[in-house]
């Protein structure tokens, strides 16, 4: 996936070696997720590869590695929670992450029929509570005393988007067609022309113009 700051890749083997260390407890990990992980880089793989976790790398334009993004699904399908980490400071309050989080949205409404994504932020990640009390979406409530970090509790926020909201959304830019609409409407115009040649008018109108 590619946007105006970074692009988004599967991660190969030396980004789980990466992801596993940003994971440990420190700074990322608590902006990440609120916890510090102590997954090796071949339990992080095997998660990936199972689908328990969708990972994906992101990437400056320059192709420096400087974080992640990753989703899993929720109790029903098409229901999402969505997390991640830019982990070079200096691409911090860049857009770089907003951006990423944006791009994977639009993967999951776009291409994957998402109903619902949401993300929960703990309410000391000061960068991931702005960015999404700025976009539009919708905040449904806080967690009490989630998290704890440095030796006290903290609440977290829980936010969410629906599939029609997304779409009623500006601040994500443009929705990009895998096929142009041009093309699907060319391509149902012919069809539709050969087979009113072909099938009776009867079997037209039920299958082809479903009237």
């Amino acid at each position: 996936m590619h946007g105006h700051l970074v692009d988004l890749r599967p991660p190969e083997k030396a980004d789980f070696e990466l992801v596993s260390g940003w994971m440990r407890p420190g700074n990322m990990a608590s902006l990440a997720s609120g916890r510090s992980e102590f997954h090796s880089a071949d339990e992080l793989a095997r998660r990936a590869a199972s689908g328990s976790d969708s990972l994906l790398m992101v990437l400056t334009k320059s192709g420096d590695t400087i974080g992640f993004v990753r989703w899993g699904t929720k109790m029903y399908h098409g229901s999402y929670e969505i997390g991640g980490l830019i982990a070079d400071p200096g691409y911090w309050d860049s857009g770089c992450g907003a951006e990423a989080s944006a791009l994977v949205l639009q993967y999951l409404f776009h291409s994957c029929n998402a109903h619902r994504v949401q993300f929960v932020v703990g309410l000391y990640n000061r960068r991931t509570v702005t960015m999404l009390l700025n976009t539009g979406i919708v905040v449904e409530g806080v967690l009490r005393d989630y998290f704890f970090l440095d030796g006290e509790y903290h609440d977290a926020l829980v936010a969410s988007v629906l599939r029609e909201e997304y779409y009623a959304l500006d601040g994500w830019g443009d929705v990009e067609d895998t096929i142009p609409a041009s093309d699907k409407k060319a391509a149902v115009e012919e069809f539709q022309r050969v087979m009113r040649e072909r099938w009776s008018g009867e079997l037209f109108k039920r299958l082809v113009e479903r009237s």
